[in-house]
């Protein structure tokens, strides 16, 4: 089984990267600036060096060889698909970033891929029987980290602000909430696999903490709607959001 993945995620991986670094259109980005294809292509590469630090240092210790490489390309084939290819706020990387040029749009889908990235580096991290756990495990983080985009999205008013007015500072407010929770979300999903009858509880109770970003966010993004100081306000709760989910990460 592990041959067919592994063929399977290089060609969603080439596919994915043809989408995102779009080979033929480059000549196009020369030309023309669009800075929020820069701020997503960033993202993917710093997701790239992620994945490969939390494979050298934290998964599984019988991931050596063949199998390192199958879960790059697994990794990257989840976060392209996952992360860029399925809409986020009824924001589409095509059509909002490449196409019209949004840069907000960009700045937001950029955390998401983030966020995105910590979750499955949390779910790869420690020992487990196979891949299929790594996946189940990263799909419980990702659709907390969906859950919580939404709720801000609906609650602090942001999904058109980023979509149609093209507002930097609600997409930094989405961003810090993508990261925050794919790395709380992430820090759940880590740990040795134990069975399903333990781990699964153990997830819910040590992913509780994420139910603390979406009012948070959405309280920051409603209150500094007409504010005089609304960028510094959203920026301060993207900080205080991403500072706390390092900490959770990295402290817990």
């Amino acid at each position: 089984m592990e041959v067919p993945l592994f063929v399977l995620s290089a060609l969603v991986t080439l596919w994915g990267l043809w989408r995102v670094f779009p080979f033929s259109t480059n000549a196009f980005f020369l030309r023309n600036h669009n800075p929020g294809v820069g701020v997503v292509r960033a993202s993917v590469l710093f997701a790239l060096l992620w994945f490969w630090f939390v494979l050298q240092t934290g998964a599984a210790s019988d991931i050596v060889g063949f199998y390192t490489w199958m879960y790059v390309f697994l990794a990257l084939a989840i976060l392209l698909v996952a992360g860029l290819r399925v809409p986020m706020l009824g924001m589409f990387y095509p059509a909002d970033v490449v196409e019209r040029g949004n840069l907000a749009a960009g700045i937001a889908m950029g955390g998401f891929a983030l966020g995105t990235a910590f979750a499955f580096g949390g779910a790869l991290t420690g020992e487990g029987p196979g891949w299929w756990v790594v996946v189940a495990f990263f799909f419980l983080a990702y659709w907390e980290l969906r859950g919580s985009m939404a709720l801000v999205g609906r609650l602090g008013q942001l999904k058109d602000d980023v979509r149609l007015e093209r507002d930097v500072s609600a997409a930094i407010l989405l961003a810090g909430v993508a990261i925050s929770a794919g790395l709380v979300a992430g820090r759940a999903a880590a740990g040795d696999f134990t069975g399903w009858e333990r781990d699964l509880p153990d997830y819910l109770r040590r992913v509780a903490p994420i139910v603390a970003i979406a009012p948070v966010a959405a309280l920051a993004g409603a209150y500094s709607r007409f504010h005089p100081r609304k960028d510094a306000i959203r920026l301060a709760a993207a900080a205080l959001l991403v500072a706390g989910g390092l900490l959770y990460y990295f402290l817990t």
